[in-house]
């Protein structure tokens, strides 16, 4: 693994250097002990020449300051990252969206404590491929994946219902697994947001 060629800590007494007029003052920005930080800056002065002296007083060079200024651009970088929010692209279909998920945003914000920001969609394409491409970071569904690249949990058990000409409703009394059987109405179960009309026109 690449290492810095300078330490971090070395960069901020260069900082450090730069914003002050004495090394005791450095120091107290730094808050550390002026006889430590002497010797170390006499290290960086012979190792690296980010330092010189110039009238008994110790200066950051030309390439010291360039070092500085890549030092501040980092601090600010750093705080970017750590105030900014994440974000979380959650795909799932249009029902799902509108009966579930919508309805309980608040919710889900709360969950995620303000720091991550979402968005849902419902792609174009199938919501595999939308995993696989890396255009979503999730995919709520009602069945799970074919493909075994995408890991995937059952977080709900699945709600069925029969959907069948009203002429049949009069024979089934019981809603379990044995009177379905007993009907033979297995290729008539479908998931219960199936669009009737185009499963059984009139």
């Amino acid at each position: 693994m690449e290492k810095f060629v300078i330490s971090p800590d070395d960069c901020l007494i260069l900082k450090a250097f730069k914003d002050s007029k004495s090394l005791r003052e450095a120091a107290v920005r730094l808050g550390c002990d002026p006889a430590g930080l002497a010797r170390r800056v006499q290290v960086i002065s012979s190792t690296y020449g980010f330092l010189q002296k110039v009238n008994n007083r110790w200066q950051v060079t030309a390439r010291g300051l360039d070092l500085v200024a890549w030092t501040e651009v980092s601090i600010l970088t750093q705080k970017k990252i750590f105030s900014a929010k994440s974000s979380l692209r959650i795909a799932t279909t249009m029902w799902f969206s509108e009966q579930v998920l919508v309805p309980n945003l608040s919710v889900l914000s709360k969950h995620l404590t303000g720091k991550t920001s979402f968005t849902l969609s419902v792609p174009s394409q199938k919501f595999e491929m939308s995993l696989l491409d890396g255009s979503v970071d999730f995919v709520l569904v009602c069945h799970p994946p074919e493909n075994p690249e995408i890991e995937h949990k059952q977080v709900a058990t699945e709600k069925w219902v029969i959907i069948c000409p009203a002429s049949w409703r009069s024979g089934i009394h019981h809603k379990n697994e044995k009177n379905i059987d007993e009907l033979k109405l297995r290729p008539f179960i479908r998931h219960q947001d199936i669009n009737q009309d185009i499963f059984l026109p009139k």
